[in-house]
């Protein structure tokens, strides 16, 4: 017997959720490499540098002093602006965070207002063309405005780019037919509502068990369009949809409809629309013979802090975007969801009303980031190739955003496509509601449907090198990651600690011969017994994390980072914070090159700042099987340093530089004079015990990379070879205010150098 998984969906029934203001995305961190340029914060030497387009869309070109011109587009005002005002704070924070384009601010100008409807839209539309100088719009908030909007934005030579259209024909039909109001330049990170159909369908069918269904739509080509979706999956999944009807946008009276849908006895009804309709359909359901066994299920148009208070709503399911955004990070900012979460709510006195905040927030950086990549510098002025903008944004692929992984295809769907089912389950608490999630629906691609088996055995299994999977670093990381991925699926997962080297091999082959689908090894040393594991047994897939692949395999994924990037940005944010010219660095064993990889690249990056910085620079002296096992060593090593006038230490190595970074917090002037960077995961949450000097963490987004990876190979749709995950500097949480604004931009530019290419660390491999 076999359980059969959707390609789309995994159930997810009793699964412990992340409680979050929206609740929803299982894409932990990011992962997956971007084919996407992050933005340049310098300007351009030369004019007509390297730059996307072909000049056939026109250019728009902005004199020194003047702002690049982008708009916000959403529903700010009347019965809809819980959505739209959400997502212009998102947009606004974004622009924020993001800073400045080679040197040039961007303005987004006066918040414009779609009304939600497509007359508010095509009026907003025609007053942002008439502005030649605008290159691109975020919004917008409802798909019905986007219908009159786009087909404007995209005569213009601009893009529009929506945190929360969700409707099928703005885009296409997943098969490759586009769209009725499809248009050139429009794109989205707002899912498909196939794919939200498709989950609200599934969940009525496979767990109410529910066989027979009715749904009410109000015209709109969201509502209307995510009802048919439902109405559609629902059959085709075998079950009966016994009346599809609609009410007009301003009805009161829902008795007559709610009267049509009782007379054709469903077990269940789907309404997929907006206030103030949805409030009078369940408000009045209750007087209508034959409504009161009726099982109610609405969509994202009602899950807001409105609606979910209402007596009526109690025991509701609703589906939406999946917001479990966890340590999300938007790879272009540096941002964490939680982050810019903790920021929106502090900026706005509330947590956002609605769910889409965040993908608004993705939609503004996107278009900034394809404006860097359009760009060159004109003598003093700046030079944006429209035709650049939409080349950038059709290329988006693997993107990691707050979100979780973006890709765009061909018809401007790029957002992670992830759905949920949450149960009102407290009217008085919106966030446990939101967070109530009872089902999920996670596809493993954006453009296609379909269905994948997997047997009631299929399992997942770590082995991990020399270590534990709770050193709270990159062990646990990858555990972690496994941990999401199984959760995502469904399934089972288990790890085996290697005591010994001579054992990788043996415990490898005790996953395998146990018939474990995939496998993932953590650390370089376990490079070679994972290739000769994979040539072994090539029906199973191999994840080797931080193993390089010199040759690759069909069924080898080998998730490894650029090491030296976050030593370079953990280097020069020491040298900028030292006060005494030295600044030290306690490392696990230079046999691993990764190791090697964070030791040069914080040297490289501190003699960034300071070419006359001195460096205490000690690796472990011990094997692999001790050197990162080794806390008393770390500690011991980071007193010396300290004693020696280093006043910033970087550790990096497990267990090993844990012992180092506790050490470091125990001195009396810690947090004042004395500070430490800890490595690979957040470590102001993995090692408390350091935050009284942690002033960020050197990160490789590993959580993520194994996690996406785990699901792209149940959908057999894992890449092999060598896949590069993302890497940042962590949060400074409370040491923010002791980072100067001034060494926080450098740190800023520095990274979007290194993403874009326009900077290299120096490293090279075996250099050390």
């Amino acid at each position: 017997m076999s359980k059969r998984l959707s390609v789309l969906s995994a159930v997810l029934l009793g699964f412990a959720l992340l409680a979050g203001a929206c609740s929803s995305d299982s894409d932990t961190t990011s992962s997956s490499s971007s084919d996407t340029a992050a933005p340049a914060t310098t300007a351009a030497e030369s004019s007509g540098g390297d730059h996307l387009g072909d000049g056939s869309l026109g250019e728009v070109t902005v004199s020194a002093g003047d702002a690049i011109q982008i708009r916000s587009l959403n529903a700010i005002s009347g019965d809809v602006a819980f959505l739209g005002v959400p997502n212009e704070n998102g947009i606004r924070m974004a622009v924020e965070d993001y800073g400045q384009i080679h040197g040039f601010d961007v303005d987004l100008g006066a918040g414009m207002d779609d009304l939600c409807s497509a007359d508010g839209g095509q009026a907003a539309a025609q007053i942002i063309v008439a502005d030649e100088q605008v290159i691109g719009v975020i919004g917008t908030s409802c798909s019905g405005a986007a219908t009159a909007a786009s087909p404007l934005i995209s005569e213009a030579g601009m893009v529009m780019i929506s945190g929360s259209n969700t409707s099928p024909a703005l885009t296409s039909d997943l098969a490759g037919t586009a769209g009725s109001a499809y248009n050139a330049g429009y794109y989205r990170t707002a899912h498909n509502d196939l794919y939200q159909g498709a989950a609200a369908a599934n969940f009525a069918l496979d767990v109410l068990g529910v066989t027979s269904a009715a749904a009410i739509h109000d015209g709109d080509p969201y509502t209307e369009g995510l009802a048919q979706a439902f109405a559609d999956a629902f059959e085709a999944g075998g079950g009966t949809i016994t009346v599809f009807t609609a009410v007009n946008k301003g009805d009161t009276d829902m008795v007559p409809v709610l009267t049509e849908v009782a007379a054709s006895s469903p077990e269940m009804l789907f309404f997929p629309i907006f206030q103030p309709e949805g409030d009078f359909i369940v408000q009045q359901a209750s007087s209508v013979a034959g409504m009161s066994g009726v099982t109610m299920m609405a969509a994202d148009g009602l899950l807001n802090t409105n609606f979910l208070p209402l007596p009526e709503t109690a025991g509701m399911y609703f589906s939406g975007p999946d917001t479990r955004y966890g340590t999300n990070a938007n790879e272009s900012t540096g941002e964490s969801a939680s982050a810019v979460l903790a920021d929106y709510e502090a900026e706005f006195g509330e947590a956002p009303a609605a769910p889409f905040w965040a993908h608004s927030y993705d939609a503004a950086v996107l278009l900034m980031d394809a404006i860097a990549a359009s760009s060159y510098m004109d003598g003093d002025d700046l030079v944006i190739d429209r035709a650049g903008v939409r080349e950038h944004l059709n290329s988006v692929s693997n993107y990691a955003g707050l979100i979780g992984t973006m890709s765009c295809d061909a018809y401007g769907d790029c957002g992670s496509q992830k759905i949920t089912v949450i149960q009102n389950i407290d009217i008085a608490d919106y966030e446990a509601s939101t967070g109530n999630v009872v089902y999920e629906y996670a596809p493993a691609a954006s453009t296609a449907v379909g269905e994948i088996v997997l047997d009631d055995d299929f399992c997942i299994g770590l082995v991990t090198d020399v270590g534990l999977v709770d050193d709270k670093s990159f062990n646990q990381a990858a555990w972690e990651g496994a941990q999401t991925g199984a959760e995502t699926l469904g399934v089972p997962v288990s790890y085996i600690e290697t005591q010994d080297s001579k054992d990788y091999a043996d415990n490898i082959a005790l996953y395998a011969n146990a018939g474990c689908d995939v496998i993932v090894t953590v650390g370089f040393a376990m490079g070679e017994a994972t290739a000769i594991a994979g040539a072994e047994y090539p029906g199973i897939k191999f994840i080797a994390v931080d193993a390089f692949q010199g040759e690759a395999m069909d069924n080898v994924a080998g998730l490894i980072f650029n090491e030296d990037r976050a030593g370079f940005l953990a280097g020069a944010l020491a040298a900028s914070m030292s006060e005494s010219g030295i600044v030290g660095q306690v490392l696990g064993t230079n046999l691993v090159p990764p190791v090697q990889a964070f030791g040069s690249g914080f040297d490289l990056g501190a003699k960034h700042i300071n070419p006359d910085i001195e460096i205490l620079k000690t690796y472990h002296p011990g094997a692999i099987e001790v050197a990162f096992g080794d806390p008393e060593w770390g500690a011991t090593t980071s007193r010396q340093a300290m004693d020696n006038g280093a006043d910033v230490i970087f550790a990096a190595g497990g267990a090993t530089g844990n012992g180092g970074l506790i050490e470091i917090a125990s001195e009396a002037e810690a947090g004042s004079r004395v500070f430490c960077i800890g490595v690979d995961l957040d470590q102001w949450y993995s090692v408390p015990e350091a935050q009284p000097c942690l002033i960020t963490s050197a990160e490789k987004h590993i959580v993520q990379g194994v996690s996406d990876l785990i699901v792209q190979a149940a959908a057999g749709e894992m890449p092999t070879g060598n896949v590069f995950g993302t890497v940042g500097l962590a949060p400074y949480h409370d040491f923010d205010s002791q980072i100067s604004d001034e060494i926080q931009a450098t740190i800023e530019e520095i990274a979007a150098a290194l993403n874009d290419g326009s900077m290299v660390t120096g490293h090279e491999f075996g250099m050390e």
